[in-house]
């Protein structure tokens, strides 16, 4: 089996080892996040979208730099506005390296 790929144990399909990691936080996340927002007050729930991706815009500036995050929210947009939702089964690909 090459090195980016794994054999998942429930399905036996074999797949890109960053797409079944970026699967699986996605579903971690999303159950967190559920979580997170049931308990918040009414008042900030109106905010909590805003300030998750502004949250996470900074964290991928801090990992990957201004260049790259722009080219990848560029991407994201073009996804976006060509009808692509992402989801845990069919996530946006980030391959900068």
């Amino acid at each position: 089996m090459p090195e980016n790929q794994i054999s998942t144990a429930d399905s036996g399909m074999v797949q890109d080892v960053d797409v079944y990691y970026t699967e699986k936080a996605m579903c971690a996340l999303s159950e967190v996040l559920k979580e997170s927002f049931d308990s918040l007050p009414d008042d900030l729930k109106d905010h909590f979208d805003n300030a998750l991706l502004n949250i996470a815009v900074n964290r991928i500036v801090g990992a990957e730099g201004p260049v790259t995050t722009a080219t990848l929210l560029w991407r994201i947009s073009d996804a976006l506005q060509s009808g692509i939702k992402p989801t845990a089964s069919n996530p946006l690909e980030h391959s900068p390296h």
